[in-house]
């Protein structure tokens, strides 16, 4: 099974609690997804302006986003928040 990050929005401040909404295509179901992945750890690999970095955290909450235009690839929205 694969998913593929659409993209991701974000918020990072100084002494305070990240969080991410990963957007992403699966040929995973998402009843089925969030049953494995909610509650998981998950690690988001970025790379901007040259340079590579990761954040990481757990899975907290999954929804369906809709489908692409002309596919069956449903798109789903994950949050993470630090472990």
């Amino acid at each position: 099974a694969w998913l593929g990050v659409q993209s991701f929005t974000g918020l990072e401040r100084i002494s305070r609690l990240h969080h991410f909404e990963v957007r992403v295509e699966t040929a995973i179901a998402a009843p089925d997804l969030e049953a494995v992945a909610l509650g998981c750890s998950a690690t988001l690999h970025i790379r901007a302006a040259g340079r590579d970095r990761a954040v990481h955290g757990i899975v907290v909450a999954i929804e369906f986003a809709g489908v692409f235009t002309g596919q069956d690839v449903p798109r789903l929205v994950m949050r993470m928040v630090p472990w």
